[in-house]
């Protein structure tokens, strides 16, 4: 054996004893001492720290929505554009009630112009060897329509001649006409307030209804008794007309849109009725009695009448014109030219004698836009009349050559 020998065996040993369990001869008193006491929340490593805190993993972030950015982005610009086209376009006035003034137009020697009253500048709307008359603006002013016939028509037999209506932007640009009207009464010739149609008094009792979009031509079903009409605030399809039925002759609300629809507003009994207009809200129209006995002591006299409690109030004058706004009434009385109130009362006058518009026709009196005058076409020309019974003055040189149909525009 060598020394070699005797070391391993006395490592070997010496690791055998130091590996045996070794038990303190206290320890059945710390077992004792410590088996009643609980045990620490802080002893336990979960108590110090949250686990996934402890727990360390790799984050990791979603990938980022770049399809759907890019359609929001594409949305927010149409948006953008749409606002800013909207921005650009002209705004446009309500087919009823005030609105600032426009072009006035006219009709000259065959053709059409148009006149800025503020400025007295003046345009050329047609032009060429045909005659054009009788122009009428939209209610939102952005068209213009006239009648047109060939260049051997005589202007002043427009009711024995065959017109075409012809409709053109404010540009000039033609949008429609149709094909010819045979026998055509100017005061009865009036647009729709949504600009769908135009109407338009004819030869044999008869009212053609205009397409504005393409022209197109077609018949109102009912016997036409004459004189002017006039669309319905509100209502764009309805038009009130002088009328005869089988109930009898008077005035009658007929839906253009539904064949055979007339409502009897007014019946001629003794007197005669003649239509003068609407309030703008569609509620209120008024009409002139005629008397039919010319030695009758009350010959004429205005009546506004509610179209749903058919109550009236009845205004002593004639011919009655309504204001844009619906509170006033421009009337003859007593042979002047006078104001009264839509509620009634008396009629004020505002003018002298001289200057008493021809009330016998549309066309002889219209209020401007803004309601601040009135064109009235006298015995002496056309004249501006004040509402507030202002003195008058010499017309304007605006006035100079026509004026038959005032343009409204946005406020």
């Amino acid at each position: 054996m060598t020394r070699f020998d005797a070391l391993e065996r006395d490592l070997t040993v010496w690791f055998d004893e130091t590996a045996m369990p070794r038990r303190p001869d206290y320890t059945t008193e710390i077992i004792q001492s410590t088996a009643a006491l609980r045990q620490r929340r802080w002893m336990s490593i979960e108590r110090w720290f949250p686990m996934n805190v402890v727990e360390f993993r790799r984050r990791t972030f979603p990938p980022f929505p770049w399809r759907t950015a890019a359609v929001l982005v594409a949305l927010l610009a149409l948006l953008l554009a749409g606002l800013i086209y909207a921005g650009s376009q002209p705004r446009l006035p309500p087919p009823f009630g005030l609105a600032a003034n426009g072009l006035v137009a006219y009709a000259k020697d065959g053709d059409i112009f148009t006149v800025d009253p503020g400025k007295g500048e003046r345009r050329w709307v047609t032009s060429g060897d045909e005659v054009d008359a009788v122009p009428r603006w939209s209610l939102d002013g952005v068209r213009l329509a006239f009648l047109r016939a060939p260049s051997y028509a005589d202007q002043g037999a427009i009711s024995e001649s065959a017109w075409r209506v012809v409709v053109v932007d404010r540009e000039r640009n033609l949008l429609a006409e149709s094909i010819p009207i045979a026998g055509i009464d100017p005061d009865a010739f009036a647009w729709s307030p949504d600009g769908r149609y135009i109407a338009v008094g004819g030869a044999r009792r008869t009212i053609s209804i205009v397409d504005t979009v393409d022209g197109g031509v077609r018949p109102l079903d009912l016997v036409y008794d004459g004189l002017d009409f006039y669309w319905r605030p509100g209502h764009p399809s309805e038009l009130l007309v002088r009328g005869l039925t089988k109930e009898g002759a008077g005035l009658y609300l007929v839906d253009v849109d539904r064949p055979g629809s007339a409502d009897l507003v007014a019946l001629d009994g003794d007197d005669y009725m003649r239509p003068n207009g609407w309030t703008p809200d569609g509620e209120r129209f008024v009409f002139t009695r005629v008397a039919d006995s010319p030695d009758a002591a009350d010959p004429v006299s205005v009546r506004v009448l509610d179209m749903t409690t058919q109550a009236f109030v009845e205004i002593d004058a004639g011919f009655a014109d309504v204001s844009n706004d619906g509170t006033r009434l421009l009337a003859i009385g007593r042979d002047r030219p006078c104001i009264a109130s839509i509620d009634g009362g008396p009629c004020k006058s505002i003018a002298d004698p001289a200057r008493v518009f021809q009330g016998g026709f549309a066309g002889g009196t219209f209020w401007a836009p803004d309601d601040e005058s009135i064109v009235a076409s006298t015995d002496r020309g056309l004249e501006i009349l004040d509402p507030a019974g202002g003195e008058a003055g010499r017309p304007p040189s605006w006035l100079t050559d026509g004026a038959e149909s005032w343009q409204r525009l946005a406020r």
